[in-house]
């Protein structure tokens, strides 16, 4: 059985890179992409809903760099304070509806959901610091689940995946970036994913070589201190040596050069 969702998108003065509005036979979710540049206008245009959550994205030909989610119950005006006070972005895909369709409350497990996943997924940066946890009703928990789903779908279908990861050179490990967020930096390697992967490619033999030779290096480190360890509390203090040692040892060598010189001294009989 084919599948077919029809996914309607209007080019707001038939310009394919300004503002866009995205809808899917069968869902009252309306999608709004605007640029930075064409904010002013977007901000007329006339039955757009209000509450909803949207995506401040630098992104270069669907290729996304930095992303930012938050929620709005202003609709696209919402995205005045953002271009006043963050510069990054070029572009805001946002996902409106009426308040009826989408509550208060499902709108910050909405939020909570979309930020979650952009500081978990991808290589992009975020400029969320924090996942919001709001009190999320149990029966509401699955349909704020396939909203978010229906998002990411539109996302992609868009050509903003939000799963994309980058690739580092060819033979090599994937690409090792920093978030910055405002809560400081944040290490977006997956360190232990790459290592694993690494270790995977690496041959048994070879690791426990590895292993052997480590070891053997840490036990050559532990005897030589052992060692250090016991030279220095058998060594005599430099004073002690020069003065103390020497001026003992003096008198017994004087006591036997005078004898030798008495005995050589007596007459021979």
């Amino acid at each position: 059985m084919i599948r077919v969702k029809t996914f309607t998108v209007q080019l707001i003065d038939a310009q394919p890179d300004r503002i866009r509005i995205c809808r899917i036979d069968g869902e009252s979710l309306v999608t709004v992409v605007v640029p930075r540049e064409d904010l002013a206008e977007a901000k007329s245009l006339p039955n757009i809903p209000q509450r909803g959550i949207y995506y401040l994205l630098d992104e270069d030909h669907g290729n996304v760099s930095r992303v930012y989610a938050g929620q709005t119950t202003q609709g696209i005006a919402r995205l005045d304070a953002h271009k006043a006070k963050k510069e990054f972005w070029n572009k805001a895909v946002m996902f409106l509806d009426d308040d009826q369709n989408i509550s208060r409350d499902a709108l910050d497990v909405l939020e909570a959901k979309a930020i979650d996943y952009v500081r978990t997924h991808g290589s992009y940066e975020t400029d969320n610091s924090a996942t919001p946890k709001p009190y999320v009703d149990p029966y509401k928990e699955e349909a704020v689940e396939r909203l978010h789903e229906r998002i990411l779908f539109r996302m992609s279908a868009l050509g903003y995946d939000l799963d994309r990861v980058d690739q580092g050179p060819a033979g090599g490990l994937p690409h090792e970036e920093e978030r910055h967020t405002r809560g400081g930096t944040l290490r977006q390697g997956h360190r232990a994913l790459h290592r694993a992967r690494w270790l995977e490619s690496e041959p048994l033999e070879t690791r426990a070589e590895k292993r052997g030779r480590r070891g053997r290096a840490q036990g050559d480190l532990r005897r030589f201190g052992r060692y250090r360890r016991a030279r220095q509390r058998s060594r005599v203090p430099d004073a002690q040596r020069r003065g103390g040692v020497r001026a003992r040892r003096q008198p017994e060598r004087l006591d036997r050069m005078g004898k030798r010189r008495r005995r050589n001294a007596q007459p021979s009989l």
